[in-house]
């Protein structure tokens, strides 16, 4: 019989999430990874295999957490309109209010990594498509007890929404004018008008 394993495996994902999260995936070394997750090389390879492994599970839970935040939105029984601007409102209040310039890790991959490595392009474009998918609901709730106009097809409206979202963590991730921002998030809002 082994060694049983002397770390948590959720604490020490998550503390790598962070790392891949502040630093991208290049930036993070095996260095970082080790000192952030308090595992030893031997630990980490027989536990999470490789680096990349590794980032596509934090990737992966990364993603889950925000759908299933998500979900709870479109679950529940708020206004949807007020709803999307809470989401789109929170990209650019939690940089201003913190620093945190981190942006959305999901958004991040789809830029540092995507165009380079298949594996995370497939995985990236799975999570945009949950997301698409959760917006069509939320969307298609708000037309059906018209808060939102039926003017535009939802899967439409869905994939603009996400399109200005993924667009607005970008430029508040670059440090963008707080106006220009906050002129992005209106012109979203008009669109469910």
């Amino acid at each position: 019989m082994g060694r049983p394993r002397e770390f948590n495996a959720d604490e020490a994902l998550d503390r790598a999430l962070h790392v891949f999260w502040t630093k991208g995936y290049a930036g993070t070394s095996m260095t970082d990874l080790l000192e952030a997750m308090g595992l030893s090389k031997s630990s980490f390879y027989e536990f999470f295999g490789s680096k990349h492994d590794a980032f596509m599970t934090a990737l992966r839970r990364y993603g889950d957490r925000e759908a299933a935040r998500l979900d709870a939105c479109v679950g529940s029984s708020g206004c949807v309109r007020r709803l999307i601007e809470v989401q789109l409102r929170s990209v650019i209040e939690r940089p201003a209010a913190g620093g945190d310039r981190r942006g959305c890790l999901t958004v991040n991959c789809a830029v540092e990594l995507a165009p380079h490595d298949p594996i995370i392009e497939t995985a990236i474009a799975a999570h945009l498509d949950r997301m698409e998918e959760l917006y069509h609901r939320l969307i298609a709730r708000g037309q059906a007890d018209g808060g939102i106009s039926a003017r535009h097809d939802p899967r439409t409206l869905a994939r603009y929404l996400v399109n200005s979202l993924c667009g607005l963590q970008v430029m508040a991730k670059a440090g963008r004018d707080p106006q220009a921002l906050e002129d992005v998030v209106s012109t979203t809002l008009e669109a469910l008008d």
